[in-house]
């Protein structure tokens, strides 16, 4: 999902992931946010805390060096796979970014 130019600030604490891109979905090319995504590209990714659950940390990042996969939210069909190359806490990631639900 791609995050506001202008988040809102959430009471619950953020952090950042740095994700470099493994494999991106043919089906990504549906939607002008999705079309930025490539192979080998770096792409940051918000948690802003699991709001339902209360807890600081969002669930899905997987593990730093680990192949994880991942699956938009907003584009039908769009998915591929990704490397956690580092996380950062109170951070905000930078427009064009991506945010996890």
């Amino acid at each position: 999902m791609l995050l506001p130019e202008e988040p809102s600030r959430s009471p619950l604490p953020s952090y950042c992931g740095y994700f470099r891109l493994t494999q991106v979905g043919p089906l990504c090319r549906g939607q002008a946010w999705s079309r930025r995504l490539h192979r080998d590209k770096q792409v940051c990714v918000e948690c802003r805390g699991d709001t339902s659950q209360h807890r600081p940390h969002c669930t899905g990042h997987g593990l730093q060096g680990a192949r994880t996969f991942w699956v938009a939210a907003s584009v039908a069909g769009c998915q591929g796979s990704w490397v956690q190359e580092g996380l950062q806490e109170g951070c905000v990631c930078s427009p064009p970014a991506l945010i996890f639900v």
